[in-house]
């Protein structure tokens, strides 16, 4: 069975969950996963599509995608994050690329302290925005 999902592009089909080309993060990158995330007071952990996400005012600022940890950055933080190399824009699937969202390298993302930098600026930019407001059912 295939789910409706819109883009900006017009409307599209998702895969289901059996016919997707990537897997869930494993039961080991989570756990390091949440225990990063403790350490944001006023964050709010949710999963989408099997994978852990953290939201501040509504707004996602880190997730898990596969094994590979996704920051909404600011653009001077994409572009100097972008520099180290092997980082790259988060494309979910090909085609959508989710254009604040960088993968983090594996050079950064296996130093803990270097990924905890990164993910301070992830929290602090994502906070910065307007906060995210629930709209309204339609009738």
């Amino acid at each position: 069975m295939l789910r409706a999902m819109h883009r900006k592009e017009g409307k599209g089909l998702m895969k289901p969950s059996s016919e997707r080309t990537w897997q869930p993060p494993s039961p080991e990158m989570i756990r390091r996963y949440d225990d990063m995330m403790a350490q944001f007071p006023g964050s709010e952990r949710r999963t989408m599509f099997g994978c852990p996400c953290s939201f501040v005012n509504g707004r996602m600022f880190a997730a898990l995608h596969e094994n590979r940890f996704v920051l909404r950055l600011a653009a001077e933080d994409r572009h100097d994050l972008l520099k180290i190399g092997k980082a790259m824009p988060f494309e979910p699937r090909p085609g959508l690329i989710m254009r604040e969202y960088i993968v983090i390298p594996p050079a950064v993302a296996t130093r803990e302290k270097e990924l905890d930098k990164w993910l301070h600026r992830a929290f602090h930019y994502a906070g910065s925005l307007p906060p995210k407001t629930k709209k309204k059912a339609k009738k």
